[in-house]
């Protein structure tokens, strides 16, 4: 029996990306990098802004822990561009941030094709850029919430000169495929052995998908 004509032309659908081998525009470290996505709203060819990453400091390979989700219009072409910055400042213009490249696709390319491994572009520089990874799953319809909160006791310090240490944790959900996709993770709790982690709440979806 068909249902609903909204739950048959609108789904959604749930991207996480990754980066490797990001051009380094830092002297004395490695890039900051964020992944900023914008998509074309319906009818219109302008690009706006949808959603930002996390910054991550000092890695040309990130993983990013924000998930991207975007419902999905059979009917519609939904055009997509990620775009990737080293962050500079704590300024919210991405002006001020170098720019480090792009990659652009429809929503249901990745939806087709689960994952996907690309180079980035940048018109402005002829050598390699690197290249993303983007994963995307069709979300079920569950709501519910899982809440929860670690804390870890006498940490094992590692490292010759390391006097102290500052732990998070991240959590991965296991794919079909036999890969692992990172779905969280936690604020870094800074100089401790006996680390308290804030509570948070994530969707059980994100851990299931469409499987629930």
């Amino acid at each position: 029996m068909a249902g609903p004509l909204s739950t048959l032309l609108s789904r959604a659908a749930d991207s996480e990306a990754s980066e490797q081998n990001l051009r380094d525009t830092d002297v004395f470290s490695k890039s900051d990098p964020i992944c900023v996505v914008f998509h074309q709203p319906f009818g219109s060819k302008e690009w706006t802004e949808f959603k930002r990453t996390e910054c991550i400091d000092n890695t040309l390979n990130p993983d990013f822990a924000t998930k991207i989700t975007i419902t999905y219009h059979f009917e519609e072409q939904q055009h997509l561009r990620f775009k990737l910055y080293d962050v500079d400042s704590n300024s919210p213009s991405l002006h001020n941030h170098d720019y480090l490249g792009e990659f652009e696709c429809t929503l249901a390319q990745l939806v087709s094709s689960q994952t996907v491994n690309k180079p980035l572009v940048n018109p402005n520089y002829s050598g390699n850029v690197g290249s993303i990874i983007i994963t995307t799953e069709e979300l079920s319809s569950c709501k519910e919430e899982l809440i929860v909160q670690f804390v870890g006791r006498s940490l094992e310090k590692r490292g010759w000169f390391c006097s102290t240490i500052s732990p998070f944790l991240e959590f991965y959900k296991a794919n079909e495929d036999g890969t692992f996709t990172l779905v969280h993770r936690t604020e870094q709790v800074r100089s401790t052995t006996d680390p308290v982690w804030k509570e948070f709440s994530i969707p059980l979806r994100t851990f299931c998908g469409h499987a629930i």
